[in-house]
């Protein structure tokens, strides 16, 4: 990606001064345009690096606060503003007050800047970083799928130019729209996906260092260096990004499925196919690590879901059958009963009914499946037909 702060290494700007924003140095930069008319929201892209001479506009403190205002509503990436007597003079203290306290970076040039060699630097310098994202993406994905050569010198070179023989892991964030994301226009669904991806990758690389990355449609991969990190503080990270990006961003869903750690290029596609295996669990669950997953690990390596439900409707179907015919809840029952290790006050007053009640539903659940749920093993296959169920969204239904 490119940011701001990459363009102040051009040539086209050493002769360009930082007057307000230099908070905001980390902003994205996409492409370069020019400020032709007084309304510039519509045609802004996000990332815009907006030129702006004043030329046919007449220039005043609200006009200049106008377009600031503007651009920050798009998320533009900076303007810059050529000075001159007959059209921008000078940019006004309010200006600039205005766009420190919005972060955004305002540049003043001289008049003689030529603006087709700040154009032509922005674009190269955008262009290249395009060209190489796309070529990482595509080795990325190639190494991840099991396609790549790691044999190959030249690939040897770039996944040591990675650091990829260390400790990495690979967590997966998957966007699921809601139906209000899915009535805005074209362009605001892409421009706050681009957001989104922006500031995950902001966020990683700020808790992690430089982290590689796949963007996908609906989906964007992480690898993730994390040699001296514990896998609980790589968990509690994901989850406050989660919290951070649901305020944010209210109306789009997204998971987040984290593998297993381990050394190596050739432990990435490992996983990699794990952190797609926790996206199978229920969507209620926003982050969740593979290796969480216990005895679950073992039985989402069966490919055929179906099995896994034929599985558990083996053992609950009796209860499923009652529950229907005489509308109780035993199957319930189950469940909290388990929870709690058979502790009968606790599933009580979890379940919101008497002491009595429960001793009976739960005798009731043992005649109907003719077991003993003092049988610790018994105990344990029920527990994890109900956790089966749970986490890859079984509709219990008779």
């Amino acid at each position: 990606m490119v940011y701001v702060k990459d363009l102040m290494n051009l040539e086209s700007f050493k002769k360009l001064l930082l007057v307000s924003g230099d908070a905001g140095l980390n902003r994205k930069v996409s492409w370069p345009n020019i400020a032709q008319t007084v309304s510039i929201r519509e045609w802004l892209v996000g990332g815009d690096v907006i030129l702006m001479t004043g030329i046919g506009m007449d220039v005043t403190n609200e006009l200049l606060i106008s377009m600031v205002e503007q651009a920050v509503d798009r998320n533009a990436a900076c303007i810059i503003m050529l000075l001159n007597e007959s059209h921008i003079f000078k940019i006004p203290q309010e200006t600039i007050q205005y766009a420190v306290e919005k972060n955004f970076p305002i540049f003043q040039a001289p008049w003689e800047t030529k603006l087709s060699n700040v154009i032509r630097d922005i674009s190269s310098l955008v262009f290249n970083d395009q060209y190489i994202e796309n070529a990482t993406n595509e080795f990325m994905e190639q190494l991840i799928n099991r396609t790549l050569d790691l044999q190959d010198e030249a690939n040897k070179e770039r996944l040591q130019k990675y650091d990829l023989y260390s400790n990495h892991c690979v967590a997966i964030v998957r966007f699921y729209n809601k139906e209000n994301f899915e009535k805005k226009t074209q362009y605001q669904r892409i421009s706050e996906k681009k957001q989104i991806y922006e500031q995950l990758h902001y966020s990683l690389q700020r808790e992690f260092g430089k982290c590689q990355y796949i963007k996908l449609k609906d989906e964007i991969i992480f690898i993730i260096k994390n040699a001296d990190l514990p896998e609980s503080y790589i968990k509690e990270t994901f989850h406050k990004i989660a919290e951070h990006l649901k305020e944010t961003f209210p109306h789009i869903n997204f998971k987040i499925g984290i593998g297993g750690a381990g050394s190596g290029p050739e432990f990435l596609s490992t996983s990699y196919e794990q952190a797609k295996k926790a996206l199978l669990l229920k969507k209620e669950m926003q982050v969740v690590c593979f290796r969480d997953l216990g005895l679950l690990q073992l039985l989402l390596e069966i490919d055929n879901q179906a099995l896994i439900g034929e599985y558990v409707y083996k053992y609950l179907a009796p209860l499923l059958d009652y529950d229907a015919k005489y509308n109780q809840e035993l199957v319930k029952t189950l469940k909290y009963f388990l929870q709690t290790n058979g502790n009968l006050v606790q599933t009580a007053q979890d379940l919101c009914i008497h002491r009595n009640t429960l001793v009976n539903r739960v005798e009731k659940i043992e005649e109907i499946l003719q077991v003993s749920l003092k049988d610790a093993d018994t105990r344990n296959t029920y527990y994890n037909c109900l956790k089966l169920a749970e986490f890859i969204d079984l509709q219990l239904k008779p």
